[in-house]
């Protein structure tokens, strides 16, 4: 039984919210409990009732969606964010990622692509056109590439968490136990500098994607 998950919508335009706030209602699984025009008003609700996911536009009345995004992710670190904009993905999504989002979507795409990346952020998964991953990825592999090397293994448990799997199951697939894939991913935390889990399989994620691209890529 799937366990029924809280959203913000944040958006100025009003014929725009009241549609996204209709069409997430819509789903069994998503529970809106409110909706927002400004950056004050979501943090104001925010420090009664935290929420699972935010849904931010990027244009907001007399803030942006950045600076909202910077603010939930300090306060509430483990908040899920996507934003939703007209904006260029291509201008701006690598910005909304670096503020502490998981996600930007395009408001001309078809719904169901814009709800799939929504359950892909709610699944701690990443929700960005395969253009941003690459940016992401480039920027991310340049910053460490005179950094410390991961090692065979660490390679290996690094590449089976961002193809999604849990501790345990990497730890069944190397053949080895939990404790060890753990001393794993804190040697990969410390080489590449990573803070915490979140952005462990961000990154990680990253990683993969890029992989089976420049795969695909390669077998074309």
């Amino acid at each position: 039984m799937s366990t029924t998950q809280t959203v913000l919508v944040v958006d100025d335009h009003p014929v725009f919210r009241e549609g996204m706030v209709g069409l997430l209602s819509a789903e069994d699984d998503l529970d809106v409990v409110a909706s927002v025009s400004s950056h004050r008003e979501a943090m104001r609700f925010l420090r009664t009732q935290p929420v699972d996911l935010c849904v931010i536009d990027l244009s907001l009345r007399n803030s942006n969606g950045l600076s909202l995004v910077k603010s939930i992710s300090c306060e509430w670190p483990e908040t899920q964010m996507v934003v939703v904009s007209m904006h260029d993905e291509l201008l701006y999504g690598e910005r909304a990622y670096r503020a502490g989002a998981s996600g930007y979507l395009m408001k001309d795409q078809p719904w169901d692509i814009v709800i799939q990346g929504i359950r892909h952020v709610l699944s701690g998964r990443l929700a960005f056109s395969e253009q941003v991953g690459k940016l992401l990825f480039a920027s991310q592999s340049s910053a460490h590439s005179g950094g410390p090397k991961l090692s065979n293994r660490e390679l290996e448990v690094f590449e089976l968490l961002g193809s999604g799997q849990s501790v345990r199951k990497v730890a069944v697939d190397l053949s080895v136990s939990p404790k060890t894939v753990e001393s794993h991913i804190a040697s990969i935390k410390r080489k590449l500098e990573i803070q915490n889990a979140t952005e462990l399989v961000h990154r990680a994620t990253l990683w993969s994607a890029s992989r089976l691209d420049r795969s695909s890529s390669a077998d074309s």
